[in-house]
């Protein structure tokens, strides 16, 4: 029993000298190595939020360009800039390009009275197809917005049908290509409205293929090209 008292007392002892040892490392070079540790450590957390804040303030004010800009030369900047590289906001400026060549310039002017504004309107209709083009995969993450570039696609290749191109080796638009691109926009949220309406409209070209061609192709004998039904696609409104 003496012995076990011992035992305990020995381990009692050699704990309070580690801890009488600890304390006085605390108060010498260990305080300050403990203290420096802590400082380091609120300095950092106080430098990582002040950078998350300054992301966040670029993050808005690119935003807010974007959101003001309302020329093709005003978006090709923000495209351009090396601030912006990476960014989100680059790809929304190509989307919006492709808009105002497509619709603003393209589609909105095909009835134009004169035969060099409807040329002109045609020429911003391939060019808006182009930029669509370019732009569906990058959108892929954005269900609304790959809809919104598949269905501006077709839209522009129904402008296009029966028009020959400028070097005479075919047609601009293929009533083919309208109805693949119909189908790609009517794949995405198959079971709403607007993508029915895609798929019946996929539908429609496909059973009145030669018609539709034929049809296009008698107003280009006669000199004009026919403005599409105003269809706004439903994830975005009215071109400025």
């Amino acid at each position: 029993m003496k012995q076990k008292d011992e035992m305990h007392e020995n381990e009692t002892n050699s704990l309070r000298r580690w801890m009488d040892h600890i304390r006085l490392q605390m108060q010498g070079r260990g305080l300050y190595f403990v203290v420096g540790t802590l400082v380091l450590v609120v300095a950092a957390v106080v430098l990582f939020r002040y950078w998350r804040i300054s992301q966040a303030n670029a993050s808005s004010a690119r935003w807010l360009e974007l959101y003001i800009v309302d020329s093709e030369k005003g978006l090709e900047t923000i495209i351009t800039s090396p601030a912006n590289q990476g960014k989100p906001q680059v790809v929304f400026a190509r989307l919006q390009k492709a808009r105002l060549a497509l619709y603003t310039d393209g589609i909105n002017r095909l009835g134009s009275s004169t035969p060099a504004d409807r040329d002109a309107a045609i020429e911003k209709v391939e060019e808006g197809r182009k930029r669509y083009e370019e732009i569906a995969a990058d959108l892929s993450n954005t269900a609304a917005l790959q809809q919104e570039a598949f269905f501006s696609l077709a839209r522009a290749e129904e402008c296009l049908i029966a028009r020959p191109k400028k070097d005479g080796t075919g047609d601009r638009g293929s009533v083919d290509k309208a109805i693949a691109f119909w189908r790609k926009a009517a794949d995405i949220n198959p079971e709403s409205e607007p993508s029915k309406r895609y798929a019946a409209q996929a539908d429609s070209l496909k059973k009145n293929k030669e018609q539709i061609r034929d049809f296009y192709a008698r107003m280009v004998e006669l000199g004009f090209t026919p403005a599409l039904p105003r269809d706004e696609f439903h994830g975005f409104g009215p071109s400025k």
